[in-house]
């Protein structure tokens, strides 16, 4: 069965772009750590007492976490979080310039 990359990626993007959004929603303590090497750490919380959104939310972001940690490169982790995951925004152009790509390079 071959990848159809284009839709695959359009696909990520549709998921990453909810990220902050569902950071919001699920309070910033259980938001994961990004650590040194660009892996997120997932927060272990009882949820009892949180409200259903917030538990939808949490899974949601567990999700996209598991799939940005299971790529392989680090540098791409880094462009990954530092565009989508992170609260400010950050222009493509600024991303690659601190990682000192190319924006041939850059994603």
């Amino acid at each position: 069965m071959k990848i159809d990359k284009k839709l695959t990626k359009k696909n990520a993007y549709e998921v990453l772009k909810l990220y902050r959004r569902y950071s919001r929603m699920a309070g910033e303590e259980l938001i994961p750590k990004i650590t040194d090497n660009y892996l997120f750490e997932l927060k272990v919380v009882e949820l009892n007492s949180k409200l259903e959104r917030q538990l939808q939310a949490f899974k949601e972001l567990q999700e996209i976490t598991e799939a940005i940690n299971s790529v392989d490169k680090q540098y791409l982790r880094q462009i990954l979080i530092e565009k989508y995951c992170k609260w400010h925004n950050k222009k493509d152009y600024i991303i690659y310039d601190e990682l000192m790509m190319s924006e041939t390079n850059f994603i």
